[in-house]
């Protein structure tokens, strides 16, 4: 047990840990605020944090007989969905979603403590944990609209796409195109595109094969032809429609049952992978796709890809339900 305020302060600091999950919360919070009057980043940080249910302790008693356990949690928490907000505004910042003025302002959080006997002799003082923020900020001119703007920003974006079970590769690729496609970088921004789809079929289609062949090796076999040396987006594509065509009234009935999924939809999600794919190509030398890849095609196949993927990882989930 910490019996010395340096012991608790290098405790309390050591659980002060800011997470990808946090930031998103943030900047999903920051997203739902009035959009027209200027916010101040101070004030929003507090309020986020009592949202996530914490609360700065009003002081922290220092003794060998005291277990401060309880409040170290409280305001390491506190502390932590301060800084998330911090992070989260600094990164709509430069994307482009909020406007900001120049001035920062010291975002200093200071907990008190006691060290001594309670209710008895011994010394205060306090921690102080730094951090800075715009004074103000205030949504971009061209974003006051009533509707979000998923495309702003990449953890926005997977947080509205609301995709359950991806792997994380696939999510890091989503993010690089939604960061690519803010810098006008749009060939870059459709081949990360292509890499996500890519690998939600893939995962789509391992899980959905483990129902229809079961563990042995018709599922290597398979496996091998989706994800080996000789394997291909459109094959693979095809390969696992396929499957669908063949047993959706079959072994994959209760799958698609489960998943409250047609097969027709399916057929709908490869089309539209096609063109995601076709798009991807123009990376290699030589090749051009029908349609440019501009800003007006980029965007509409980043905006299909919520609802295209949440039924693919939708199917999945079920398939995992059956054949874990």
């Amino acid at each position: 047990m910490a019996r010395h305020a340096a012991e608790v302060e290098v405790e309390i600091r050591r659980q002060i840990v800011v997470t990808r999950q946090q930031v998103t919360l943030a900047k999903a919070y920051l997203q739902r605020l009035d959009s027209i009057r200027p916010h101040k980043p101070s004030e929003l940080a507090k309020a986020f944090a009592q949202q996530q249910g914490f609360a700065m302790p009003s002081v922290v008693n220092v003794h060998e007989t005291i277990n401060p356990e309880r409040e170290l949690r409280q305001a390491a928490g506190y502390i932590s969905c301060h800084f998330a907000l911090v992070e989260a505004v600094y990164a709509l910042v430069h994307s482009g979603y909020f406007l900001s003025r120049p001035e920062v302002e010291n975002l200093s959080l200071h907990l008190p403590y006691f060290e001594g006997v309670p209710g008895g002799s011994g010394r205060n003082g306090s921690w102080s944990f730094d951090a800075f923020l715009p004074i103000k900020v205030i949504l971009a001119f061209s974003l006051h609209q009533e509707q979000p703007q998923p495309l702003t920003d990449p953890d926005l974006f997977l947080l509205e796409a609301g995709l359950v079970g991806a792997h994380p590769e696939v999510e890091d690729a989503l993010r690089d195109a939604v960061r690519c496609f803010r810098h006008e970088l749009y060939q870059p921004s459709v081949s990360m595109l292509g890499k996500a789809v890519e690998g939600a079929w893939i995962e789509v289609g391992l899980a959905l094969s483990k129902v229809v062949n079961g563990p042995g090796s018709q599922h290597t076999k398979f496996e091998q032809e989706i994800t080996g040396v000789n394997a291909s987006f459109f094959n693979t594509i095809e390969k696992i429609s396929k499957l669908c065509r063949d047993h959706h009234k079959g072994n994959l009935q209760p799958v698609f049952s489960d998943a409250n999924t047609r097969r027709t939809e399916i057929e709908q999600i490869a089309g539209w992978s096609h063109v995601v794919r076709e798009a991807r190509n123009a990376i290699h030398f030589g090749v051009q796709p029908v349609v440019g890849n501009s800003y007006e095609k980029v965007a509409a196949l980043l905006l299909g890809t919520a609802g295209n993927l949440q039924t693919m990882y939708r199917l999945k989930t079920s398939a995992d339900k059956i054949v874990p």
